[in-house]
């Protein structure tokens, strides 16, 4: 079922604070049409979306018109001109647990044989080149010795006679 609207936001957007505006719109246009299309589950258009937005939180449009569609108890609602794609759903065989299995069995299979070939062979003994000797580890360093410590000034005595 396929209908058209004209959404008048103005009563709605009028009764909230500045700040709550835009999120006034979205939920009055959501509610307006569960009311009109007698269904639980509404879904907003990316472009419905954008143009309530379009003019920020605090001042969004009066009014909008969107096209409305009803699909398998879902509500849909886009923008008026603008197209509406639908997704394509793939049925899936229903596969019984067993196959689910194999086939998870399958590719971990797949996916070690690959990991195999894309290891180098090893290398034979005859193609390995002797490692030069490593170089002498540097001696240790000597040690400073540790600088004494010179003992901290006492605090100076406050006297109780003040001058």
């Amino acid at each position: 079922m396929d209908r058209q609207y004209t959404i008048s936001l103005r009563k709605d957007v009028a009764t909230v604070p500045p700040y709550k505006r835009a999120k006034k719109a979205v939920n009055s246009v959501r509610d307006f049409l569960k009311k009109h299309m007698k269904a639980e589950d509404v879904r907003l258009g990316v472009e419905l979306n954008k143009h309530l937005w379009s003019r920020g939180i605090k001042n969004p449009p009066m009014k909008v018109s969107v096209n409305v569609t009803e699909a398998d108890g879902v509500v849909s609602a886009e923008l008026v001109g603008v197209k509406v794609e639908e997704p394509k759903v793939e049925k899936k065989k229903a596969e019984t647990p067993v196959e689910k299995v194999k086939e998870k069995v399958a590719e971990k299979q797949a996916k070690k044989t690959e990991a195999k070939a894309e290891v180098a062979p090893k290398a034979t003994p005859a193609d390995v080149k002797p490692k030069p000797a490593a170089p002498a580890a540097p001696a240790p360093k000597a040690e400073k010795p540790a600088a004494k410590e010179q003992p901290k000034p006492a605090p100076k005595a406050k006297s109780d006679e003040k001058q």
